[in-house]
């Protein structure tokens, strides 16, 4: 089901088509092997936490990632960090394959339509 997502090392539990978007449950699946605050101690898992991102659209339906991030706390240092996710915008919650959607877009149609199809704020978009 991750080639729905069109992202590597992903898996998709649920697609649910309610309105007009489309609503993607999804995990990422590789883990961290060390503490990203003291690079030492193996780390353990210390919760999840929900993270809601747009994706792509399909068919000018926008697409939200629900993802179901896990938590880390290190044995170390102590510290908790969350899972990295390589594929998310790091300034935006959105996909780094919507961010290219919406700047190619954007050229082409008015911001107002390219934020509504991408389920954005008009802002994002400008």
């Amino acid at each position: 089901m991750s080639i729905f997502l069109r992202l590597a090392d992903w898996n998709v539990a649920n697609v649910v088509e309610k309105g007009d978007g489309i609503f993607v449950e999804a995990t990422y699946l590789p883990e961290p092997v060390r503490c990203p605050h003291c690079s030492g101690e193996p780390l353990y898992k210390h919760g999840k936490k929900l993270t809601s991102v747009q994706d792509t659209p399909i068919g000018d339906r926008p697409v939200t990632l629900r993802i179901n991030r896990q938590r880390y706390r290190c044995s170390g240092c102590k510290m908790t960090s969350l899972q990295a996710l390589p594929d998310i915008d790091p300034n935006h919650r959105i996909t780094t394959g919507c961010l290219i959607y919406i700047t190619t877009q954007s050229m082409k149609r008015a911001f107002s339509d390219v934020a509504q199809s991408a389920g954005v704020d008009d802002k994002t978009v400008r």
